[in-house]
């Protein structure tokens, strides 16, 4: 499995989300609107930045924010615009990391996988959540799996991309009609 897992700073966090692009998102009737994801990077100097992840499928929306390797993402880019994609999922997480090894994620704020599936469509599972207590307990966390076809999936990869060199600071994925 391709993974970025990188140092997160202690200032992530899940923010409370009302519109993506003009999008009211506290609206109930959201029958036949264009699910959505967007992404956006604050960058650092020392080549990190906060990942800003938010999308909206159906009724239901999230956010949530880590920081990454910027050239990681580029890398994970690279990787989703494989045809067919690898067997094993392409995954992209972030958060805070343990302070005695720098490898266990010991909460996650943001994943973001893509998996083949049988008969041709991609499963892009999108997780959110925002930090939690010492205490262990989890406040809000939210996800959805989006089914794409692979010209859904090399859009998203030429975004990341475009994410990752510092050309845009935050892109729009529009996934079609809730279904």
């Amino acid at each position: 499995m391709l993974s970025l897992r990188t140092a997160c700073c202690l200032d992530t966090r899940c923010r409370g989300l009302s519109r993506i692009d003009g999008v009211d998102l506290m609206t109930t009737e959201r029958e036949g609107m264009n699910d959505t994801i967007r992404l956006a990077v604050s960058r650092d100097d020392d080549g990190t930045g906060l990942l800003t992840v938010a999308f909206v499928s159906g009724r239901y929306s999230g956010e949530g924010s880590a920081y990454f390797d910027l050239k990681h993402l580029g890398e994970v880019a690279q990787v989703l615009t494989s045809y067919p994609l690898p067997s094993d999922p392409v995954v992209l997480a972030g958060g805070f990391f343990d302070e005695a090894d720098f490898h266990v994620l010991r909460q996650e704020h943001v994943f973001i996988q893509a998996r083949a599936l049988a008969g041709g469509p991609v499963g892009l599972l999108v997780r959110v959540a925002e930090p939690w207590e010492a205490n262990g307990a989890l406040r809000r966390s939210v996800s959805a799996e989006f089914l794409l076809d692979y010209e859904q999936i090399g859009s998203l990869a030429r975004k990341l991309q475009l994410l990752a060199v510092g050309q845009r600071d935050s892109v729009v994925l529009e996934l079609g009609p809730t279904r």
